[in-house]
């Protein structure tokens, strides 16, 4: 007998990074309602950010889990990775994503803050 395969494909897992700066994370509240307008209510959309800024991540409608670090993203690399995330939408666009995103090994998306550009208009 054949195997059977589910040709329904899973909704898809996408974790959001934003550490810091509780102003942005609660301006993220469009990106996750998109989110959820696009993919419904079984996708999976977690957010990680700074422990300091976990209240106002928590404000976010429609975020499934807030994982928080204190320090380093080492911290909750483990429990990202058996979340088995599809995406990694990098919303800060800092070191410490970019190495989130090397170490998850997942599609990125990064947004360009031009941070170099306003750097140099000082």
């Amino acid at each position: 007998m054949a195997p059977q395969f589910n040709s329904t494909p899973r909704a898809p897992r996408i974790l959001i990074a934003r550490f810091s700066a509780l102003g942005d994370i609660v301006m993220m509240q469009p990106v996750v309602t998109a989110l959820r307008a696009a993919y419904g209510k079984d996708a999976v959309v977690d957010f990680v950010c700074m422990a300091r800024c976990r209240q106002a991540a928590e404000l976010l409608s429609g975020i499934d889990v807030v994982h928080t670090v204190e320090r380093g993203t080492g911290e909750v690399l483990n429990t990202l990775r058996e979340r088995e995330f599809d995406y990694l939408l990098d919303l800060h666009g800092t070191v410490r994503s970019r190495s989130l995103a090397r170490s998850l090994d997942v599609l990125t998306f990064s947004v360009d803050k031009q941070a170099w550009n306003r750097w140099r208009l000082i």
